[in-house]
């Protein structure tokens, strides 16, 4: 059974992953990190899974210096049982940081093109406000134009962290993830 408390400690793991991982923070180049049948691994998996790591509780504390999640992973047998347990490895975080991830990329790159049309939209209504003056109307796409620019900066950013080869694994089963992923 599905849980909001699940979805929870789902979420805070693969922020954890994406933000501590090494092969997400890297500045080279991506390399691909899954392997054929990881992505439908992840969905068969991942019920189950969450539901045993809310009943282990997650509680992590480092005793010494800065761990990241793969090296806690290695140090908590219980944490790295359970997931043998399910099939999975110490490579685990990282394997899932690049399907969360990857999916994050993909869904965005099928959202832009609406985006770009309610942007295109905004600026036309902005443009015909009789209520602005041409001075608000020009600071006001401008400021438009620019969120547009960083939101696709990001977009960028996150695609140059995950391997095309990779993205090539997750598209095919962009409709399970998000049942997996975004259901509460």
């Amino acid at each position: 059974m599905k849980t909001k408390n699940m979805a929870w400690i789902f979420t805070v793991l693969i922020l954890i992953t994406i933000c501590f991982s090494p092969s997400l923070l890297a500045e080279d180049p991506p390399v691909p990190v899954l392997e054929e049948g990881d992505v439908v691994h992840f969905i068969e998996t991942y019920p189950e899974l969450s539901a045993d790591l809310e009943n282990l509780g997650m509680e992590y504390e480092p005793t010494t210096g800065h761990l990241t999640i793969p090296e806690a992973a290695q140090q908590n047998s219980e944490l790295l049982s359970l997931l043998k347990k399910h099939g999975w490895d110490e490579n685990f975080f990282n394997k899932v940081g690049v399907i969360c991830l990857g999916y994050s990329i993909l869904e965005y790159k099928s959202e832009v093109p609406e985006m770009d049309a309610n942007v295109a939209k905004s600026i036309k209504e902005i443009e015909a406000n009789p209520y602005m003056t041409e001075a608000q109307k020009k600071q006001m796409i401008e400021r438009l134009k620019a969120s547009r620019g960083i939101i696709a900066s990001q977009a960028s950013t996150m695609e140059s962290k995950v391997h095309e080869q990779d993205l090539a694994l997750i598209k095919p089963h962009m409709k399970e993830l998000k049942e997996v992923l975004e259901d509460d």
